[in-house]
């Protein structure tokens, strides 16, 4: 009678009860929310981060533009040839040489020559430019190059866009 009492108790014991099984899926489903909760801030914060970074470097295009034309002893045209923007300069480099750089607004780029060598795009291909204009400010003492710009980040569906200005006195006028 012993033996078939310990054989009961054995075979009692030998699996969970449905109160233990409910309890851990649900320390399962609880855990799995919390890391698939964090995972989707996380992909949030990151297209925020790419956003953010493709509107900086906008701000560095305008940077670039505006450098080059403070650099530039003279702005020879700025047109519209067919679609596109142009901006023509002479800088003095330093072998004491007048050097042409264009920069070209074109479609949704804006396109850089140096020496009349295409340079490249200055912006990425994640990044639009919507509009580009270039507005000379002349008088007899001084001549200025009054930009705007609006850019707009195309990344994971989501558009943000950014206008920026910059107003750069030529290297003569100062």
């Amino acid at each position: 009678m012993l033996k078939n009492f310990t054989k009961n108790k054995k075979e009692k014991n030998n699996g969970y009860t449905l109160v233990e099984i409910l309890f851990y899926i649900s320390i399962f489903g609880i855990l799995s929310l919390v890391v698939i909760n964090s995972m989707i801030v996380m992909t949030k914060a990151f297209r925020e981060t790419t956003i953010n970074r493709d509107i900086m470097q906008a701000g560095n295009i305008m940077e670039r533009m505006s450098r080059d034309i403070r650099r530039s002893n003279i702005v020879l045209s700025m047109n519209v040839n067919g679609t596109n923007l142009e901006l023509n300069t002479l800088i003095l480099n330093q072998d004491q040489v007048y050097q042409p750089v264009k920069f070209v607004y074109s479609g949704t780029d804006i396109q850089l020559y140096e020496n009349n060598v295409f340079i490249g795009n200055l912006n990425s291909p994640d990044i639009a430019v919507a509009t580009l204009t270039f507005d000379p400010i002349l008088n007899t003492v001084a001549g200025a190059v009054k930009m705007s710009m609006t850019v707009q980040s195309k990344h994971y569906g989501s558009t943000r866009t950014e206008t920026f200005y910059d107003t750069v006195i030529l290297r003569g006028g100062y």
